[in-house]
């Protein structure tokens, strides 16, 4: 059998310590203020040790790059009567995230738009926009659409297959705000005009989810 020497068996505080960091290769770990772990570092002005709190890898504290989906399987547009019909999904994040930092906000769609039942397609228009939920300086709360580019736009087609279908929202749109707290997307259609006029449509499979939604990256 090798031998091993283990040095001493009973170790001080002060000496666990420095075993660990040396383990580490020399990082010492700790928490902070509010009890989050973290790494330590040195400031050599004033000697003054500080915890940078380990990230959470999620964006749940408002980190980038942060991935969001929000998921339209199995709901349903009704519109009758000659007169238009809206529905708004939305996805509020755990954390604002502060816009200045932003580079990108881009969405990537799959699904597919489906009529159900309807009485005829002619005159029948559909939209889709994406929206944002931001925050000013004081605390006050917009909602902010992106009509520089719809996510769809058609008449008188009764299916719209958005697979893939990408999106960069641009930050001038917000630029002017201080930090984005959520995404969403408008859905709008109309029948066409006559009081006889109904649309009835799906925004994807209720038994598909993955493929009934909208992924967000904010980078």
């Amino acid at each position: 059998m090798a031998e091993a020497d283990l040095g001493k068996v009973k170790l001080t505080d002060a000496e666990l310590s420095e075993k660990i960091i040396e383990v580490n290769g020399g990082v010492k770990l700790g928490k902070d203020a509010d009890g989050n772990p973290g790494y330590v570092v040195k400031d050599d002005e004033t000697g003054a040790d500080t915890v940078i709190p380990f990230s959470s890898g999620g964006g749940s504290a408002g980190e980038l790059p942060i991935e969001s989906f929000i998921c339209f399987a199995g709901t349903e547009i009704v519109c009758t009567g000659g007169s238009s019909s809206y529905c708004k999904i939305s996805h509020l994040f755990d954390a604002p995230i502060e816009i200045s930092k932003m580079n990108q906000i881009k969405t990537i769609s799959n699904m597919n738009w489906m009529s159900i039942s309807s009485y005829d397609t002619s005159g029948l228009v559909r939209r889709a926009a994406i929206f944002l939920y931001v925050e000013d300086d004081s605390g006050g709360i917009k909602r902010i659409q992106n009509t520089s580019e719809y996510l769809t736009q058609s008449t008188n087609t009764a299916t719209i297959n958005l697979t893939g279908k990408e999106i960069i929202i641009p930050l001038s749109l917000i630029v002017n705000y201080k930090n984005l707290l959520g995404i969403g997307c408008e859905f709008y259609q109309h029948p066409g005009s006559g009081s006889a006029k109904w649309f009835k449509s799906r925004l994807g499979n209720d038994g598909a989810p993955n493929a009934s939604m909208m992924k967000c990256v904010i980078s």
